[in-house]
């Protein structure tokens, strides 16, 4: 009996950390997701005002684009470290 509830157990477990991947993918998925949102209204808020000063296109709208998605992903991956910090 006892060997049975040692594999029920086991098999309980296997099962919820085969959940919690799985959770964990959809959620890096949406995330994703989201970045990728984030940074495309962004550049298009950028190439917006850079068109009505004559300047899309150039490397300092390119630049402005491309320092705006490193801060971006800075700010998001800050966030995340800060919650896993406060979960331990």
């Amino acid at each position: 009996m006892t060997l049975l509830r040692t594999e029920h157990a086991r098999g309980a477990y296997e099962w919820s950390k085969d959940v919690i991947t799985e959770k964990e993918n959809f959620a890096r998925a949406e995330v994703s997701k989201e970045t990728a949102g984030g940074i495309a209204g962004t550049n298009d808020l950028i190439d917006s005002w850079a068109d009505t000063r004559g300047a899309k296109g150039t490397d300092a709208a390119e630049n402005a684009k491309g320092e705006a998605k490193r801060s971006y992903i800075t700010g998001r991956e800050e966030a995340y470290s800060a919650l896993r910090t406060a979960e331990n």
